[in-house]
């Protein structure tokens, strides 16, 4: 593909100037996420006693009590998450490639090798559950589905005279899927449509990083070198100081924002990090002090509409670019000629809908409002129990006597010009407590509503529950109290998910090569063919499995099972159908893909069928009827 023209990245730089101008609710969002996490937190009361509390917290002093929000949207969305994360990231691969026919089955394998492997290489696992944590806080998960090299090392033998040590170390760089959790603090998308159908109808979608020198420079040098505008690189390259003509702006009010969520904890101006990444060469002076800004844009646009060189044919068809921003230069420009509709940003949500759409978390925030607001209300009760109140002549004694925390401290009582006894000078009101004893069923009624809210019952989080229940009907009680929980997937599976799946099969479709793929889970044991030719040809007939529908079900193993059983009990039936052929396609199906190490040699085969020949001569011996001799 031809190298872009100066043309298209300074139209790319204006047409990214005027997409984020209408990002003015970007900033609503951040504080509404920031509300969020300071609940899960326990950090949302910033009360005057709240903070003279957490403040003597803080100080050690284990005399004073102070105020505890009740974490009840933390409990709820551990047990959801968990719940989530049992269902989707629980197989290998999580995305399980499943033929129905027969024939397919080991090409289906060479989507299973190469799912395996890249779900390893890049960590798919560990960037879904920061996914799902966020879909449950914020009801949005956007993510970053892209084929990226990965730089690695690996251990050789080299053997020298005279040295013993024997191992040597050289770079290797590997390609795959890499699918990325994007943080929703910097992340923006079009909200012209719903977030979950950002990757279908969206014009674009991207996010911000804050990156140092050198991680900037590192992004740069996996570029591809076709897409790159020279002259913006060279200022990034010398540093933003250096005054070089010609460069090509993209001005760009979007910052990275890291939010402040415990005030115990100072976070610095992501943008200002001079103390920490000021660089010590002799060059210092000259470069810059501090993190770069570096935004990664998807976006469609026309390419008649902004005068550009169209990719395909037809100049009015739509056309995915990926562009690169490094503070406000752009840098790379590149055509996405993936044969798909869809942007490599995915935004999954739990509640489909427009922005205004509650979270998980947002749903039961007030419950644990109530609750926190019911534990300050005991408190306060136990606080006039241990301060008490009272009335005092200030004539007869000190304020700071009547106050002193001491407990053996003396007072001091003035006599009365007027006379009057001691107990005239002070005087106790009565304590009465009327707010403890009703804390308890208080605090049980707000976890009752955000069990009945949420749907999780206390046996989902693990707490037994006392009863008379049979099996049968505990089991039906877990299945309802799962109903809400397994609705939520069914939403990830489809909005999130789905799209993954179709760029996952459409990477490796296009970017597979063919090599020998040793097989994770046995390591050098079972090697795995990749014909990339063979994929492109029978690619109809797969389906990618998930969590919610699992490749057991696509294949109806159950059903093939009991067909098992019933035909091997079947004289007849097991003559006419191959029911070793049926068992071999279950256990591919349930991915146990070094089955032919199994398999037994032609000379093995030739020896057993001798055992078997002499064992059945044998028995034709011992058949035959006893007749008589003429002497007997």
């Amino acid at each position: 593909m031809a190298k872009q023209t100066r043309k298209t990245f300074k139209t790319l730089a204006n047409n990214f100037s005027q997409i984020i101008t209408s990002h003015g609710t970007l900033g609503e969002s951040r504080r509404r996420y920031e509300g969020v996490d300071r609940l899960l937190e326990k950090e949302s009361d910033n009360s005057k006693e709240a903070l003279r509390g957490k403040a003597a917290r803080s100080a050690g002093r284990k005399d004073r009590m102070a105020s505890a929000e009740i974490p009840i949207c933390q409990i709820k969305k551990d047990t959801a998450h968990a719940y989530l994360a049992g269902t989707f990231l629980n197989a290998i691969p999580i995305f399980a490639a499943v033929s129905t026919d027969r024939a397919r089955q080991d090409s289906a394998a060479q989507l299973n090798i190469l799912t395996k492997r890249d779900q390893i290489r890049f960590a798919w696992v560990a960037e879904f559950l920061r996914s799902f944590d966020d879909v449950l806080r914020y009801n949005v998960a956007p993510m970053e589905i892209s084929w990226a090299t990965r730089h690695m090392a690996k251990a050789d033998t080299n053997i020298v005279a005279g040295t013993a040590t024997t191992g040597a170390v050289s770079a290797i760089a590997y390609e795959g899927v890499r699918i990325r959790r994007l943080d929703p603090y910097n992340s923006f998308w079009d909200e012209t449509v719903e977030p979950h159908e950002v990757a279908r109808r969206g014009s674009h979608a991207g996010y911000v990083e804050s990156l140092t020198r050198v991680e900037t420079l590192r992004l740069i040098r996996d570029l591809n070198e076709d897409f790159t505008f020279t002259s913006n690189l060279r200022i990034v390259h010398e540093g933003n100081s250096a005054d070089i003509g010609g460069k090509v702006e993209a001005r760009s009010d979007v910052k990275y924002y890291i939010p402040q969520i415990n005030p115990a904890v100072t976070v610095r101006d992501p943008e200002d990090f001079s103390g920490f990444f000021a660089p010590s060469t002799p060059k210092g002076e000259k470069l810059r002090k501090g993190c770069h800004r570096v935004t990664t844009v998807y976006v469609r646009v026309i390419p008649e509409d902004l005068d550009i060189v169209a990719v395909s044919s037809d100049s009015m068809a739509p056309q995915i670019y990926k562009c690169i921003y490094v503070d406000n230069l752009i840098i790379y420009a590149e055509a996405l000629a993936q044969g798909t509709e869809l942007l490599p940003i995915v935004v999954g949500q739990l509640y489909p809908g427009n922005r205004g759409k509650k979270s998980f978390v947002e749903y039961i925030a007030d419950l644990q409002d109530l609750a926190t607001a019911n534990m300050h209300a005991s408190l306060a009760s136990l606080r006039r129990a241990v301060d008490d109140r009272a009335l005092y002549d200030p004539t007869r004694i000190e304020k700071q006597d009547v106050e002193s925390k001491d407990p053996a401290r003396k007072i001091p009582v003035t006599r009365s010009l007027l006379g009057g006894t001691l107990a005239e000078a002070y005087y106790q009101i009565p304590y009465e407590d009327r707010v403890s004893p009703m804390f308890g069923n208080m605090l049980q009624t707000c976890f009752s509503l955000a069990d009945t809210t949420t749907g999780i019952n206390p046996s989902s989080q693990g707490s037994f529950i006392p009863g008379n229940k049979t099996l049968n009907e505990f089991q039906t009680i877990m299945s309802n109290a799962d109903a809400r929980l397994h609705l939520g997937a069914v939403q990830l599976s489809n909005n999130l998910l789905g799209p993954i799946r179709e760029m996952l099969l459409l990477h490796y479709l296009v970017h597979a090569q063919s090599e020998n793929i040793s097989d994770v889970e046995d390591g050098q044991a079972t090697q795995v063919q990749i014909d990339p030719a063979i994929l492109r040809e029978e690619v109809p007939q797969y389906a990618m499995a998930d969590g919610v529908m699992p490749a057991s079900r696509i294949a109806n193993t159950e059903a093939m099972l009991q067909a098992l059983n019933i035909i091997q009990n079947h004289p007849m039936g097991a003559m006419e159908y191959d029911t070793i052929g049926i068992a071999v396609d279950l256990l591919k199906t349930a991915g146990f893909s070094n089955l032919h190490q199994y398999k037994r040699t032609p000379e093995e085969m030739a020896a057993l069928q001798q055992q078997l020949g002499a064992a059945n001569a044998t028995d034709t011996r011992a058949d035959q009827p006893i007749t008589a001799s003429r002497d007997g």
